[in-house]
């Protein structure tokens, strides 16, 4: 097996003199360890969360060195499937990162990215729906409107709890009210860009029992609308239970949440 071994060999005479001798054995790996990395990058500069990250593997691993337009920028060791480097701190402009890695018998592997740093001093904006109340069993949503040069991501929670979350592309995301029980609920959404940097807003909705002059099937259907006059479609969609139910209805990001049975 791979590794280093001792070999030890004694030989005996009929009147059992012997001598010995000791051999040490290195079995030697030549197989070069495996990286792989994105070819191009953008990141933000003082940004969050702002890495490169290459997949790694060997069965031997030993060490990896990272260069920033060949001088040396960062170097350790490595054992796992993964290394990472962040970027944060670097300038704006356009780099060439080189990573190496290495096994323990010096068999090496390269990967190479291009790499453009850029500035981004804008937090995003988002409006802020009024708070509501709603009738159970009734149809309802909530409408933010977001906008950022570089969106990623967003997360609605509902009472401190993310319910859905997912990439953002800006604009306008829609959540439905569908299928809560009576009680008080606060709902709040989180947008984040490319930066790392982020906004919040949070929509109290109250849910009321029916009155008794309001029959079953006769409920009103309610929508936070902001500025702008917005008016999202409504949909029928099937999920199974806990299943959250995304589309794109005229250009605004819809999220369905069913509730448990």
């Amino acid at each position: 097996p791979y590794g280093d071994h001792v070999l030890v060999l004694t030989l005996y005479d009929v009147d059992q003199n012997n001598v010995t001798d000791t051999l040490y054995i290195h079995v030697y790996d030549d197989t070069p360890p495996q990286v792989t990395g994105p070819d191009y990058v953008i990141a933000f500069s003082g940004g969050t969360d702002q890495t490169i990250s290459w997949k790694v593997n060997d069965l031997h691993p030993a060490n990896y060195s990272i260069y920033v337009d060949d001088d040396l920028y960062a170097e350790g060791e490595w054992s796992g499937d993964e290394i990472a480097m962040n970027v944060a701190g670097l300038s704006p402009g356009d780099y060439v990162i080189t990573i190496v890695v290495r096994d323990q018998d010096l068999n090496e592997a390269t990967a190479t990215t291009n790499l453009r740093m850029l500035v981004d001093t804008d937090t995003p904006t988002l409006d802020s729906p009024s708070d509501i109340t709603i009738y159970v069993s009734s149809h309802a949503s909530i409408v933010w409107t977001g906008t950022d040069e570089h969106p990623d991501t967003y997360e609605v929670a509902m009472n401190g709890t993310v319910v859905v979350s997912g990439p953002w592309g800006g604009g306008t995301i829609v959540f439905s009210l569908d299928d809560l029980d009576v009680g008080h609920y606060e709902f709040t959404l989180t947008v984040r860009d490319a930066a790392g940097k982020t906004a919040t807003d949070t929509v109290r909705v109250t849910v009321v029992a029916l009155p008794p002059s309001v029959p079953p099937g006769q409920q009103t259907t309610t929508t936070t609308t902001p500025a702008g006059g917005f008016e999202p479609m409504t949909l029928a969609m099937v999920a199974a239970g806990g299943v959250v139910v995304v589309a794109v209805i005229g250009g605004a990001l819809y999220v369905r949440k069913r509730r448990s049975s």
